[in-house]
């Protein structure tokens, strides 16, 4: 697939400036590079070069996303909007038959950025109504969903994912506390979509595009 939009002119490399964490090793989000530190070290931040892909998909992001086996959708700009507003942006995106999660929905970083203003009780339903799986984010300053959004998704039956957010290999240990937070939500292996067996999992993931 990606081999067809390079060769159509869909997707082309050229260098341009990112937020850079040496500690890290990794890209930042303007948002994850607030006053100049990298949100999850503390490292400072520079800006450095990097030759990287881009996409002409404007008129054709339908196609592109019907061909992913699986969307991860996410609020990563506009924290600051009405709630109104927030809440619309991640319903949309569940509505969108193709996205299949939404990563970290409250988007807090513990003892750094409050949840952004999101109503949690029309977030869950339209999760529940469209198929859409929610996230526990893993990672220590995230842990979002939290217990008490993670146990009313299990009572509406909406399927969770646990994932870390992993940016280094190291990262791959805060499954731990993710779990943590799942059995804090007194959810079962029948919540959790990471305890399903391979061909389970596919179908799950696969369900919503039917």
């Amino acid at each position: 697939f990606f081999l067809k939009l390079f060769e159509k002119g869909f997707a082309y490399r050229k260098k341009a400036p990112v937020n850079w964490c040496e500690k890290c090793e990794s890209v930042l989000a303007d948002e994850e590079a607030e006053g100049g530190k990298c949100w999850r070290c503390g490292n400072e931040v520079v800006k450095k070069e990097l030759e990287q892909w881009f996409f002409r998909i404007t008129d054709y992001t339908e196609k592109l996303l019907k061909g992913l086996d699986m969307v991860v959708a996410s609020v990563h700009s506009g924290f600051r909007q009405p709630k109104e507003q927030l809440t619309g942006r991640l319903t949309s995106a569940m509505k969108n038959p193709y996205v299949t999660i939404i990563a970290h929905p409250t988007g807090r970083l513990i003892g750094e950025r409050d949840a952004y203003d999101v109503d949690m009780d029309e977030f869950l339903k339209t999760a529940k109504e469209t198929g859409t799986i929610v996230e526990i984010n893993s990672y220590p300053l995230r842990l979002d969903l939290g217990d008490v959004h993670a146990r009313r998704a299990g009572e509406l039956s909406v399927p969770v994912s646990i994932a870390t957010d992993a940016h280094v290999l190291s990262h791959l240990d805060y499954m731990y506390y993710g779990v943590a937070v799942a059995r804090r939500a007194w959810l079962e292996k029948k919540d959790v979509i990471n305890c399903l067996p391979y061909k389970e999992l596919i179908k799950e993931i696969s369900k919503k595009r039917r």
